[in-house]
């Protein structure tokens, strides 16, 4: 990846977690959703909770990657099991697992990474890879 598109997409992360207050306090806000605030912080810790756990450096993981999983985590996962009815799950619960399937897709990622950083390439090659070994997969959330 080129260089500049390495400030870009730290930039774009930024502007995401600012976006999640928009959407919570906005026009666009739907009322059978919670919008649960501090959700992109929290998935946000937990990928860098799971590099110190699997001794990576926080500049292993590409700016692309790391937007690519905060993205998808949130959007995929986080909101979906925050806004469920059916499934009453709390912040500590969801970090749990965010942080057992984070471990699981990185560890993938970096094992199969060529480069000295892993790529949003190599994270959606391993989340192919390791789909029914993830945790979101089991409370029938997506797939």
């Amino acid at each position: 990846m080129r260089r500049e598109f390495y400030d870009i997409y730290r930039g774009l992360e930024e502007r995401y977690r600012v976006s999640e207050s928009v959407w919570r306090l906005g026009p666009l806000q739907d009322p059978r959703l919670p919008f649960p605030i501090g959700g992109i912080q929290l998935v946000e810790d937990a990928i860098s909770d799971t590099l110190i756990d699997l001794r990576l450096g926080s500049d292993k993981l590409r700016p692309d990657a790391r937007l690519f999983l905060v993205t998808n985590m949130y959007q995929m996962i986080f909101l979906p099991i925050a806004s469920s009815s059916e499934r009453k799950m709390d912040g500590g619960d969801i970090s749990k697992l965010l942080r057992a399937d984070l471990r699981t897709i990185l560890d993938t990622a970096q094992e199969q990474s060529s480069d000295e950083e892993i790529s949003s390439h190599a994270v959606f090659n391993a989340v192919s890879q390791v789909w029914d070994k993830l945790r979101a997969t089991e409370l029938d959330v997506w797939g």
